[in-house]
C-alpha cells in the first residue's frame, strides 16, 4: 500500500491471480461474428429497399381497381333532388 499525503493506494494485481473485479467481467462477442452480423443485417436491408423501389413486392399489396358507373339518373324539379344509381364496375 502506498501513501500520497492523506490519500492511500493500493498497487494493481498485474500477475497470478485475477482479481475479484476481473473475474467476474462479462466477454463480448468476436470481431469475426460481429463483422459478419452487421454484413448480414446490411444485406437484408439493402434486399428490403431494392424491393420497396423496384415494385418487386408490390404484387402482394396491389388491390384491384374500383370503377364506378352511373347507370341512371332522374332529377325531380318539384322536390330539387337527383337520384343516381351507381354501380361498381371493378373486380
Amino acid at each position: 500500500m502506498y501513501t500520497l499525503g492523506n490519500v492511500k493506494l493500493q498497487r494493481a494485481n498485474t500477475q497470478g491471480k485475477p482479481t475479484r473485479h476481473q473475474a467476474t467481467r462479462k466477454r463480448g462477442i468476436s470481431p469475426v461474428i460481429a463483422t459478419i452480423i452487421l454484413i448480414a443485417i446490411t444485406i437484408v436491408i439493402a434486399i428490403a429497399v431494392a424491393g420497396w423501389v423496384f415494385g418487386l413486392f408490390g404484387s402482394y399489396s396491389r388491390t384491384q381497381p374500383v370503377t364506378i358507373v352511373a347507370s341512371a339518373s332522374s332529377c325531380s324539379a318539384t322536390s330539387n333532388s337527383c337520384t343516381l344509381e351507381l354501380s361498381n364496375q371493378g373486380r
